[in-house]
């Protein structure tokens, strides 16, 4: 059985193990998002996180590791916490209200758009970037949608079946708003609470306007 000093000492060098790891996935974030993810080299991640080149590769094999690394970091907790309270059985609303839109606000005008914004401008060159957010993130947010999705139906929230067959659209707003904040924004500022606030009130007003020409057509 190891000894109380050597348990502390173990326990102080896995602390120390995650901080550096921390730094560099934190420090590889800002190398890719000023230098894009082709121009950012090694050596210079491990000189802003302030560790050895060598110190790098004992955590992760390569730019492609570091970036996995930063999505399960940035947006996966993200992912992981809307999902569990799309499980916990509250309405669609309270879920877009709550959860959905201060999310788009946070990924519009932090570094987690940046990442979404330096997938769509590096995927085409390195395809292990769009399989990794694909992996990481997009299976299980569109699992956590299509489960909030048919649950709305139940409880006649939703009605057909767009969303289901479609649960992109539930995060469009999203997407658009971190596209536009980094290519357009200096041209045409877009209010994205305004514009996802507006796009989600009228998904949800949907089935009243459906439930009015059903009860016109009964006249």
């Amino acid at each position: 059985m190891p000894s109380p000093v050597a348990e502390k000492t173990a326990t102080l060098r896995s602390r120390g193990a995650a901080v550096r790891r921390t730094a560099i996935v934190n420090a590889a974030l800002d190398e890719f998002i000023e230098k894009g993810f082709a121009a950012a080299r090694i050596e210079d991640i491990a000189r802003r996180a302030s560790v050895a080149k060598g110190t790098i590769y004992l955590h992760f094999n390569d730019k492609e590791q570091l970036f996995e690394a930063i999505v399960k970091q940035e947006i996966r907790p993200k992912i992981d916490a809307a999902a569990a309270i799309a499980a916990s059985g509250g309405s669609l609303r309270d879920f877009i209200e709550g959860t959905l839109l201060p999310v788009l606000d946070e990924m519009a005008h932090t570094k987690r758009g940046a990442v979404i914004r330096l997938l769509i401008g590096e995927a085409g060159r390195f395809p292990k970037l769009a399989e990794v957010y694909y992996r990481v993130v997009i299976e299980p947010g569109l699992s956590a949608i299509r489960m909030l999705v048919r649950r709305a139906k139940q409880h006649g929230e939703l009605t057909g079946d767009l969303f289901l067959e479609f649960p992109q659209l539930l995060v469009a707003p999203l997407l658009l708003a971190v596209i536009w904040k980094g290519l357009f924004e200096r041209f045409h500022s877009l209010d994205v609470n305004r514009m996802a606030h507006g796009y989600f009130e009228g998904v949800l007003q949907k089935k009243h306007a459906n439930q009015s020409k059903s009860i016109k057509k009964g006249r």
